[in-house]
């Protein structure tokens, strides 16, 4: 018998697979809400801009850009990682660098 027998249950551990496949969901979730933040932020800056385009250009045109930014972190910091050895795709680091751009919503 094993000196820690609730180790030894099936159900004691979840498995590896399935707590990485839920830490993923919730990255990506958060990058979701992040997201969202940034439209709420770019419609109210929309609003009280002066420009002749329409606000919602303007929050489409901020918001791609806002993408296109973090697509070009990602791809940088995809490539430190190849370069130290490590295989990392820019698809698992995006939803990583929107969620951290949460800190410039403020």
């Amino acid at each position: 018998m094993s000196p820690m027998p609730w180790l030894s249950w099936p159900h004691a551990a979840p498995d590896a697979m399935t707590t990485l496949r839920v830490r993923e969901r919730h990255v990506r979730l958060t990058a979701l809400l992040v997201t969202l933040g940034w439209v709420q932020v770019l419609e109210r800056a929309g609003r009280h801009s002066t420009a002749m385009a329409s606000p919602a250009l303007l929050v489409a045109a901020g918001l791609a850009a806002q993408l296109a930014f973090s697509v070009f972190e990602a791809g940088v910091a995809a490539a430190v990682w190849r370069a130290t050895g490590a295989r990392v795709g820019v698809a698992t680091l995006l939803p990583r660098v929107l969620a951290a751009s949460a800190a410039e919503l403020f």
